[in-house]
C-alpha cells in the first residue's frame, strides 16, 4: 500500500470517532486536506500521528457536547458504587495480587509517561514560535556528502527581493563569544549573536521587556547600532532581573551599549547541531550592514569560514508550500551563482527547509527507538497484570460458577469485574503519577543537551491518563473478557472446575507474548550495548586522559586590537601556565574537537587554482606549538610549529593529518609538498612541515574530512581554546589557571573548563542516555516474563498436584515429572522467543541511525541476546518443575 493509502486510511479510522453527520459533511475535505500538507511539506508518520490525535480529539468534543446533558446517575447506573465497594473489599482480601498488580501498573505507566514527555517536548512539540509550521532553514547543501553548509549573505538578500514565496526572511550572521558586564561589576562570558533586525519578527517572538530587533537600523525610531536584546536567563543572573534595565547602558566586550529590551523566558532558537552555532544566545546584536554588501573577495559563493554566511531562517507566503518556496528560491539562486565564478559555486544546492523537522532530524532515530521501547514496556506491564488477572478469575471460578447458577447475568459479572480492574487502574495512576514526577526530574538531569535543550520540557499528566485510560481496555480485554468465559452454569457438576483449559490457554498465550516482546526489548538493549562498547573503542585521534581546557575570549577594545597582539597575549599565557608546578604542556586551537566548532574550506595541490580545487574540502585548525603535546596528538613525521611561528608570520607553513597527506600522495609522504587554501579572504599557498594522526574533530562515529592546521598566527582568531596536559588534580590547577588569566588579562572571561575525559562523555552520551533506558525496559520486560511465566506453571503445578500424585503413586520417579513439568513450560515459553525473535528481525533496521560498528543484525549479539532470555526462560521453568518433583505422593492426593 502506498504512503497516501495508508495515511487516508488511517485518517478514516480516527474520523469514526466523529458523530456521523459532521463525518459525512466534512470528512473527506479534511482527509484531502491532510493529505495535501503531509505531501507537499514532507511531513512523516510522526506529524501524521498528530494530526490522527487532534481528530480523534475533536470527535471526542463533539461527542461529548451531546451527552452534556448525561448525570453521574447514568454512568453510576453502568457500574453502581455498590460494586466500586464490592470491588475494593475484593482486592483488600488479595493484597498480593493488588500491590503486584498495581505496582507493575504504576512503574510501566509512568515511566512512560515521563519519557513520552521527553520525546513529546524534544521531538513531536514544535517550538514556541508563531505558526512554526511556516517556517524554514534556507541552505546550501554540498551535493557530495548532503552536509549543510551556510548561504551568503547576498543569496539570502537575493532570495529575499527575488521571490514572493517568503513573507519574511532573517539572517544570523553567526555567534562569537564575549564579556558582559554591568558599568562597574564583574566580568562574564556571555554568546553574543549578530541578526538582522527582523528575526524575531520572521519568528513570531515577542520580548517580555522593552522590544526587539524588529525595527531595522537607519529607519524610522531606529535602533542604534549600539543597542542589544538580551536573554531572560542572562537578564535573571546578571543584572537580578531588574525591571527597568530597559534603556539601561552594560559592557559588552568592554564597550557601552543599550539594552532595549528583554526576550521571554522560553524562547529559545532551534537549529541543528551540524549548522556550528553555540547554544544558547545570550546577547543579540543587530546586523549593520546591509547583506548585500557582505561579500568576499575570491567570490566564492558560500564558506563555513567567511564572515558572509549565516543561518537563513525564511517564513512562507500565505498559501506557499514548501515545495513552491524551493522551486522559486532555486531559480533565484541559480541566477545569482550564475554571475559568480565556476570555482564558487561548484558542488553546491540550495535546499528550503522546515525548521522544526530539521532541527530534529539528527533525534529523529532516537526518539523513535524510545517510543517503540516505551510502547512495548507498557504492552508487557498490562500483559501481566493481565496474567494476574486470569489467574484470580481461575480461583475464583467456583464462584462466578455458583453466581451464574443463582442467577447472575453476564452482564453483572462484566460489571463486577469491570469495578475491580477500575479500581485496579485507579490506583495505578497515582503510583504512576509519583513515578513519572521522579522520573522526569531525572530525565531533566540525564539526558543530553541536545535533546533537552531543543524545547522546554516536562511530562504532562493527560499522559498517564491516556496510559490509565489504555491499561484498562487491555486488561478488560486480555483479562476480564477470558474470566468471563470460567464459570458458565454447565461447570457445576465440577467436572473443568480443574482443568481450566480456557483460562490456562489464555494465560500461556499471554505469557507467550510477554516472553516475545521481552527477546525484542533485550536484542534492542544488546545492539546498543555494542554500539557503547565500539564507541568506549574508538580513538578519537588524542588523549583525553590528564588533559583539561578552558576557553577566552579576545575582544576587549583597548587591549587586542589586531592579530599581533592577540597572538602576544596567547603565547604570553601559554608560557606562564607550562611554568606551572606539574604542567607539562599547554597549547591553544581555535576549535576544540567535539566542541561543535566547524570551518571547513576547499583545498588543492601546489599551484592550483580554485577552479581546480572542485568539491575536495578539508577541516582547518589554527593552533600553537604546544597543542599537539597537551592534546596528546601523535605526530607521524616532520615536525611541528616552532615557537618563533607563534608569534611571526615570516612564512607560510601547516601540519596536516594522514587522511589529507593520503589524498595528496600515495603512501602519505608529503613532507615538503605545497598546498594551496583559502585564508583571509585570499588564496595562500603553504609548505607542509608535519603530519599528525587523524583526529575525530565533529563526531566519533565518522572519520570526517581530513585536516589541515595552520599557526596561530597566521589566523589568530578572537575566540581561542587552551589545553593544559597536567598530572593534577582538576580543582587544585583550574584555581591556579584561572589566577594566571586574571593576572594577565582581568578584562578576558574564562569559560568551559572542564576535563576533555568529559568532552568525549558527553559525544558519547545520546548513545548511553538510549543504552540505559532501553535496558532498563529490557529488565522490566525479562523480570516481567520470567514472573510470568513461573507463575502460570507453579499454578500449574498446583491446580495438577493430585495428578502429580498419583503419577508418582503409580511409579512415577520424581526425575520424569520434574522433566515433565519442565519441558511443559520450556515448550510454550521457546514459542515466545521464536516469535520475539521474528519480531526483532522485522524492526531492527530502525535502530542502525543509533548504531555504529555493529549492524543491526549483528549474529554474536543476536546469540547472546537470545542466550539471555533462554537462561531467564530455563530458570523460570526450574523452578516449578523442582518443586513439583519434591511433592509427596500422599501429601498431594490427600490435598486433591
Amino acid at each position: 500500500m502506498s504512503v497516501a493509502g495508508w495515511t487516508k486510511r488511517l485518517l478514516r479510522l480516527c474520523l469514526r470517532t466523529w458523530p456521523h453527520p459532521q463525518r459525512r459533511r466534512v470528512g473527506d475535505s479534511l482527509i484531502q486536506a491532510v493529505e495535501d500538507a503531509r505531501r507537499e511539506e514532507g511531513h512523516g508518520f510522526h506529524w501524521v500521528l498528530l494530526e490522527c490525535g487532534s481528530i480523534v480529539a475533536s470527535g471526542l468534543r463533539l461527542r461529548w457536547s451531546g451527552w452534556a446533558g448525561l448525570r453521574w446517575s447514568v454512568a453510576a447506573n453502568v457500574v453502581p458504587i455498590g460494586q466500586w465497594r464490592a470491588a475494593w473489599k475484593q482486592l483488600r482480601r488479595a493484597p498480593a495480587f493488588a500491590v503486584g498488580a498495581v505496582a507493575t501498573l504504576g512503574v510501566a505507566s509512568g515511566a512512560g509517561a515521563a519519557v513520552l514527555g521527553l520525546v513529546q517536548g524534544a521531538f513531536l512539540r514544535p517550538p514556541d514560535y508563531e505558526r512554526p509550521s511556516e517556517l524554514a532553514f534556507i541552505w546550501n547543501t554540498d551535493e557530495e556528502t548532503g552536509e549543510r553548509l551556510r548561504p551568503s549573505g547576498p543569496d539570502v538578500a537575493a532570495i529575499r527581493d527575488g521571490t514572493g514565496a517568503f513573507s519574511s526572511v532573517a539572517f544570523i550572521n553567526g555567534v562569537t563569544d564575549g564579556s558582559f558586564a554591568r558599568t562597574t561589576g564583574p566580568v562574564g562570558h556571555v554568546r553574543i549573536a549578530t541578526a538582522t533586525p527582523g528575526l524575531f519578527r520572521t519568528l513570531g517572538v515577542a520580548p517580555a521587556l522593552g522590544r526587539s530587533l524588529d525595527t531595522p537600523v537607519g529607519g524610522e525610531n531606529a535602533l542604534a547600532s549600539e543597542s542589544v536584546v538580551i536573554s531572560h536567563g542572562l537578564w535573571q543572573s546578571a543584572l537580578g532581573a531588574d525591571p527597568d534595565v530597559v534603556g539601561a547602558t552594560v559592557l559588552l566586550n568592554g564597550s557601552p551599549v543599550l539594552v532595549e529590551g528583554v526576550l521571554p523566558a522560553g524562547f529559545r532558537l532551534v537549529v541543528p547541531p551540524d549548522a556550528g552555532l553555540a547554544l544558547p544566545m545570550d546577547v543579540w546584536v543587530p546586523l549593520v550592514d546591509p547583506l548585500e554588501t557582505l561579500r568576499r573577495a575570491d567570490g566564492r559563493q558560500t564558506d563555513r569560514d567567511s564572515d558572509n554566511s549565516g543561518i537563513a531562517i525564511a517564513r512562507l507566503a500565505s498559501g506557499v508550500t514548501f515545495a513552491q518556496a524551493r522551486s522559486e528560491a532555486q531559480a533565484v539562486w541559480q541566477r545569482e551563482a550564475a554571475e559568480l565564478p565556476r570555482r564558487g559555486r561548484v558542488g553546491l544546492a540550495l535546499s528550503v527547509r522546515p525548521l522544526h523537522a530539521d532541527a530534529t532530524a539528527h533525534a529523529r532515530g532516537l526518539f523513535r527507538a524510545l517510543l517503540v521501547g516505551v510502547a512495548l514496556l507498557f504492552f508487557i506491564a498490562c500483559l501481566n497484570v493481565s496474567t494476574l488477572v486470569l489467574a484470580r478469575g481461575l480461583q475464583r471460578r467456583p464462584e462466578f460458577t455458583v453466581r451464574r447458577a443463582l442467577g447472575a447475568h453476564s452482564r453483572d459479572l462484566l460489571r463486577q469485574l469491570s469495578a475491580e480492574t477500575g479500581v485496579l487502574v485507579l490506583l495505578a495512576a497515582v503510583v504512576g503519577y509519583a513515578v513519572a514526577s521522579g522520573s522526569a526530574r531525572a530525565l531533566v538531569a540525564w539526558a543530553p543537551a541536545e535533546l533537552t535543550g531543543l524545547a522546554p520540557w516536562s511530562w504532562h499528566p493527560l499522559a498517564l491518563v491516556g496510559g490509565a485510560a489504555a491499561a484498562g481496555l487491555l486488561l478488560l480485554g486480555f483479562g476480564t473478557a477470558p474470566a468471563l468465559r470460567l464459570g458458565k452454569a454447565g461447570d457445576l457438576d465440577g467436572r473443568d472446575l480443574r482443568r481450566g483449559a480456557v483460562g490456562g490457554r489464555a494465560r500461556r498465550a499471554l505469557v507467550l507474548c510477554e516472553v516475545a516482546v521481552s527477546v525484542v526489548l533485550v536484542l534492542a538493549a544488546g545492539l546498543l550495548f555494542r554500539t557503547a562498547l565500539e564507541l568506549r573503542g574508538v580513538r578519537p585521534g588524542f588523549d583525553p586522559e590528564g588533559a583539561v581546557s578552558f576557553s577566552v575570549s579576545l575582544r576587549a577594545p583597548d587591549r587586542f586590537r589586531g592579530p599581533r597582539d592577540r597572538a602576544r597575549f596567547v603565547r604570553g599565557v601559554t608560557d606562564a601556565i607550562s611554568a606551572l608546578p606539574g604542567v607539562s604542556a599547554a597549547g591553544v586551537i581555535v576549535g576544540l574537537p567535539l566542541g561543535g566548532d566547524r570551518w571547513s574550506q576547499p583545498w588543492g595541490g601546489r599551484g592550483t587554482t580554485p577552479e581546480e580545487w572542485g568539491n575536495t574540502r578539508a577541516d582547518f585548525r589554527a593552533v600553537s606549538s604546544g597543542y599537539f603535546e597537551a592534546m596528546g596528538v601523535a605526530l607521524r613525521g616532520g615536525r611541528v610549529f616552532t615557537s618563533d611561528e607563534d608569534l611571526r608570520e615570516e612564512r607560510r607553513v601547516a601540519v596536516v593529518d594522514v587522511s589529507l597527506a593520503e589524498a595528496l600522495v600515495r603512501g602519505g609522504q608529503a613532507l615538503g609538498y605545497n598546498i594551496t587554501f583559502p585564508l583571509d579572504g585570499s588564496v595562500v599557498e603553504a609548505e607542509i612541515v608535519g603530519i599528525v594522526e587523524h583526529v575525530r574533530y565533529h563526531d566519533l562515529e565518522a572519520d570526517g574530512a581530513p585536516t589541515i592546521y595552520v599557526p596561530y598566527r597566521q589566523e589568530a582568531s578572537r575566540d581561542a581554546s587552551f589545553v593544559v596536559r597536567s598530572e593534577r588534580d582538576l580543582d587544585e590547577l583550574a584555581g591556579q589557571l584561572r589566577a594566571v588569566l586574571q593576572r594577565m588579562g582581568p578584562e578576558v572571561p574564562v569559560y568551559g573548563m572542564a576535563p576533555l575525559t568529559a568532552t568525549v562523555d558527553r559525544a558519547q552520551a545520546p548513545t548511553r542516555f538510549a543504552l540505559t533506558l532501553m535496558a532498563l525496559f529490557a529488565a522490566f520486560g525479562v523480570l516481567a516474563s520470567a514472573a510470568g511465566l513461573y507463575g502460570i506453571l507453579a499454578f500449574d503445578v498446583t491446580r495438577r498436584s493430585g495428578e502429580i500424585g498419583l503419577r508418582m503413586a503409580l511409579g512415577a520417579s520424581a526425575g520424569e515429572v520434574q522433566k515433565h513439568t519442565l519441558i511443559d513450560g520450556l515448550r510454550f515459553a521457546s514459542a515466545g522467543v521464536v516469535a520475539g525473535v521474528f519480531a526483532a528481525w522485522l524492526l531492527a533496521p530502525g535502530l542502525e541511525p543509533l548504531l555504529f560498528g555493529v549492524g543491526s543484525r549483528d549474529a554474536a549479539t543476536w546469540t547472546g541476546s537470545i542466550v539471555v532470555v533462554l537462561v531467564v526462560v530455563f530458570l523460570s521453568s526450574w523452578l516449578p518443575s523442582r518443586r513439583a518433583s519434591r511433592l509427596s505422593p500422599s501429601t498431594a492426593l490427600r490435598g486433591s
